[in-house]
């Protein structure tokens, strides 16, 4: 599990759909496994950028 200023944005169902965001990731989000669809598709999403000032 990855450490640091982590936090989960829901879409969808609610169900699944989490999306890990961190500085290190330069405001890129990633979806975890438990996130992705069965089928192979992911709903939709939009996460504010979670970039440091500076």
């Amino acid at each position: 599990m990855p450490t640091g200023p982590w936090r989960t944005s829901c879409y969808g169902s609610g169900r699944h759909g989490v999306v890990w965001v961190g500085e290190g990731e330069e405001g890129e989000s990633s979806l975890t496994d438990e996130a992705r669809d069965p089928g192979g598709e992911t709903p939709p999403y939009s996460v504010p950028a979670a970039r440091p000032p500076g």
